[in-house]
């Protein structure tokens, strides 16, 4: 089963179905009936994802959730929008003296995390400026938006103010500490965002 395949199975655990009074299938209505409840499903999936989510980290890993996405997106003419949120940095206060750093050395280190906070937004804009140009390029609608905060919590709260109907997002970032954060993060939105989640999950090798 491919991924198109199970996001159109996502929506029969999602929507509410009538219940019909069980008939024989006639054998040589099958392939009809195959090709008309495809199409349905389809139209299901048009109806409810009109707008994906795609929280990435920066990482080549995170990045494929993108070809995901936009699978999904070109198949159903649903929009893409890319999310990249960068956690705040802490200012680092020097001690004074008295052990007890002055305001005005306080405000220094506020201002260089400020400081620090908007070269990294930078960065991640064209970051997500180049990937908006990527998908376009293949005649698919796409935007992004860059937030400073906790992503897990700014993840759902964007899902929630712009209405996202699918967040698409690999449970991994890049090694270490990195891999964790991002399999935390995924952990999160699938348990409190209320919303479906596509998970894609890194492909593990067969060779020992």
């Amino acid at each position: 089963m491919d991924i198109l395949d199970s996001v159109e199975d996502m929506t029969e655990n999602l929507r509410v179905l009538p219940v019909h009074e069980s008939v024989k299938p006639n054998p040589a209505m099958t392939r009809q009936s195959e090709k008309s409840e495809r199409g349905q499903r389809k139209r299901s999936c048009q109806a409810m994802f009109k707008r994906l989510l795609v929280p990435l980290d920066g990482s080549r890993f995170g990045s494929r959730a993108l070809r995901y996405a936009t699978e999904v997106a070109q198949r159903f003419g649903a929009e893409v929008i890319l999310i990249r949120v960068i956690r705040p940095t802490t200012p680092v206060i020097a001690a004074g003296t008295h052990g007890v750093a002055s305001p005005a050395e306080s405000e220094i280190a506020v201002q260089a995390a400020l400081e620090a906070d908007k070269r990294n937004a930078a960065r991640a804009k064209r970051y997500l400026r180049d990937k908006v140009r990527a998908i376009r390029s293949r005649h698919t609608k796409a935007s992004y938006q860059v937030a400073i905060g906790d992503p897990a919590q700014s993840i759902m709260e964007f899902s929630k103010k712009e209405k996202i109907d699918l967040v698409v997002m690999t449970t991994h970032g890049k090694s270490g500490l990195k891999r964790a954060i991002m399999g935390s993060i995924a952990d999160v939105v699938i348990r409190e965002s209320g919303k479906p989640v596509l998970v894609i999950r890194p492909q593990t090798s067969s060779k020992k």
